[in-house]
């Protein structure tokens, strides 16, 4: 039996790079961890159909941003935002890191991938503390005996703050099972950034980016991993704007300056 789509509810409270870092950087401090997410189409074509990645954003402490129809409806609503991708998190985070003193944890996304990208972020990011790095073989369904000894790994190294590269929705369901479990550290699902910083594999360039046509470069470069996915979203953004669920404020917004993020996690 097909599953019961669900109403679609998101906070959007980080508007750009540098409120991303103050917040992470303010509830690090502050002795609190988070879970990040880059909301985007993908992401929110899921969202109606499975009720715990709905849960996982529900209780997510920052989300921003991440895609031009994203951002769009947002400014429909009057928000204005900046796309922030998981891509554009990963330096930012690891300098502020490095500046706070703030330990680094990396899981993901492959073992040759991860040790370039770390050997350039160390080079980039004068002072970074990587206090672990690992590659494990993860599921979405991944048990929660495995989470827990990821949990306390990570906890144990002392890191503050860590770099999940597992794709999605793997990466944003394993950091809220394991937000509980290591409740001091900062979660952030990059994606492909990690990929990226390695030079394995190729962001689309500035100028596509500026043109909006990521997507487009993505799908020339993996056409049968992507183009069912991006026939799901873009029917369902369809979909979105002819029942016109923008006009029935589906999403819930707050700004930077009054994001969640500031405040002490809600209790689970």
């Amino acid at each position: 039996m097909r599953a019961r789509a669900v109403p679609i509810s998101v906070t959007v409270n980080i508007d750009g790079v540098g409120t991303a870092i103050d917040k992470a950087v303010e509830r690090l401090d502050a002795g609190f961890g988070f879970c990040f997410y880059t909301l985007n189409l993908d992401h929110l074509s899921t969202l109606p159909w499975s009720v715990e990645f709905a849960q996982a954003y529900r209780s997510a402490e920052l989300v921003s941003a991440d895609g031009w129809p994203v951002v769009w409806l947002l400014q429909r609503q009057g928000v204005e935002v900046t796309r922030t991708t998981g891509a554009d998190l990963i330096e930012p985070m690891c300098a502020a890191a490095a500046r706070e003193g703030f330990g680094v944890y990396f899981v993901g996304p492959g073992e040759a991938s991860q040790a370039r990208a770390i050997e350039t972020l160390r080079t980039r990011c004068a002072g970074l503390n990587v206090v672990g790095a690992e590659c494990p073989s993860l599921s979405d369904e991944a048990d929660q005996d495995t989470l827990s000894q990821l949990a306390k790994r990570i906890s144990d190294s002392g890191a503050r703050l860590c770099i999940l590269s597992l794709g999605s929705p793997k990466q944003e369901l394993i950091a809220y099972r394991m937000r509980s479990l290591c409740p001091e550290v900062g979660l952030i699902g990059v994606g492909a950034g990690m990929d990226f910083i390695s030079g394995l594999a190729v962001r689309a360039p500035a100028h596509m980016q500026r043109w909006r046509l990521e997507w487009l470069w993505r799908l020339m470069s993996h056409p049968k991993r992507l183009a069912p996915r991006y026939w799901r979203c873009g029917t369902f953004f369809a979909g979105v704007l002819l029942r016109g669920l923008v006009d029935r404020s589906e999403f819930s917004i707050v700004q930077g300056a009054n994001a969640r993020g500031r405040h002490a996690p809600e209790a689970r």
